[in-house]
């Protein structure tokens, strides 16, 4: 195991086992047998290390659903990433339960935020609306997405990813519908 994968072994281990606040990085370095200087190297933060942590099991997955996916020819493609976003979470459910806790959920809600905000910014580029439109659209529908995660996860993931991503995108696809003609490229 590499030390990056050890050190982030050892951070969601400790997430389960105590409240953040008391996580220190030389608790995540001990349990994963690595420096200080190791955590450094690859982290700046414990909330670094959450971010990417978010990027492996949520944003990453999504690059390569949408790479198998001929987006501009599949209608149901928006319904299917949303639905791998949420699978995401629910592979790690403990852990995702305890980081939704953290700093009343801003920490994930930030992250969330900012990883979906990118993603739909690449949606909306060659969309013929205002560069304004584009960029306020895309953090609407990432802090809208956002919000409804923290909330699932908070009652518990009491419903089933599929389901989710079908009210969401029932929510916003008039929406996309209109920006974004399933004959643009979503890349």
């Amino acid at each position: 195991m590499s030390a990056c994968s050890a050190i982030e072994q050892s951070f969601r281990a400790l997430v389960l086992s105590m409240p953040y606040e008391k996580i220190t990085i030389t608790m995540v370095c001990a349990g994963a047998h690595v420096s200080r200087t190791a955590f450094y190297s690859f982290f700046s933060s414990k909330e670094d290390l959450v971010q990417k942590l978010v990027d492996d099991d949520i944003i990453q997955p999504i690059h390569a659903l949408r790479e198998l996916l001929p987006t501009q020819k599949i209608e149901s493609a928006p319904r299917l990433i949303t639905e791998k976003v949420y699978q995401g979470f629910t592979r790690n459910k403990d852990y995702y339960a305890q980081v939704a806790k953290i700093d009343d959920t801003r920490l994930l809600f930030d992250c969330l935020t900012k990883k979906l905000t990118g993603i739909n910014q690449g949606i909306l580029e060659k969309s013929p609306i205002s560069d304004q439109e584009k960029y306020y659209a895309a953090y609407f529908f990432a802090a809208s997405n956002a919000v409804l995660i923290i909330k699932w996860i908070e009652n518990g993931m009491d419903v089933e990813p599929a389901t989710l991503a079908s009210l969401y995108n029932k929510w916003t696809q008039h929406y996309w519908h209109q920006v974004v003609p399933f004959q643009l490229d979503w890349e």
